[in-house]
């Protein structure tokens, strides 16, 4: 085993919890953008209608 394989096997379950960390991050982003992508529509869709005080209660 070369000394690489044995510092990541000694690591393995910190580079666990790092991946997962990471994985949960790019979840929660994907949800927020998805989130802003609804309002940013509604707000659209609003001005659009010229309901300005609709538009500005969303953003």
């Amino acid at each position: 085993m070369s000394d690489v394989e044995a510092i990541l096997d000694a690591r393995a379950e910190d580079l666990r919890a790092i991946d997962n960390m990471i994985l949960g991050d790019a979840a929660g982003v994907a949800q927020a953008s998805d989130q802003l992508r609804e309002t940013l529509n509604a707000i659209r869709t609003a001005l659009d209608e010229r309901r300005f005080e609709a538009a500005a209660a969303l953003g």
